[in-house]
């Protein structure tokens, strides 16, 4: 059978990727950054069947998407360091951090309650 010789999908995508790019540029390169840094957590966990291994891409995907704006403005505030040249890196690094958030939040919120509770008495706190 011959092989289909159109280029209307083609056509289509480079019209859409024409289109859309100015809009969606940042988004593409969180996305493939993102994706990349996925893979190394998808490397990570064995044993896992290929629809596990897609709803861990597609999670770390969309928390990368999310929290990537809002690290590199922080960034950007706080170091003086440009967000748009920041994403990218950003996103590699929550992609690849994966599915270990809970170790991390269990973490902040351990040592929030630690800084709220004050210095324990054993630490050279104020004795009563």
């Amino acid at each position: 059978m011959a092989e289909p010789t159109s280029s209307a999908g083609t056509g289509i995508v480079a019209a859409a990727a024409v289109l859309i790019g100015p809009m969606a540029g940042e988004y593409a390169v969180i996305a493939f950054a993102a994706l990349a840094g996925s893979l190394w957590a998808l490397q990570r966990a064995p044993g896992m069947t290929r629809s596990a291994g897609l709803w861990l891409v597609v999670r770390v995907l969309a928390t990368a998407l999310i929290l990537t704006g809002g690290v590199a403005l922080l960034l950007d505030h706080y170091y003086h360091w440009p967000a748009k040249h920041f994403i990218a890196p950003i996103a590699f690094l929550i992609g690849a951090y994966g599915d270990r958030w809970n170790t991390l939040l269990d973490l902040g919120w351990r040592r929030a309650l630690e800084r709220l509770a004050g210095p324990r008495k054993d630490q050279g706190g104020p004795t009563a």
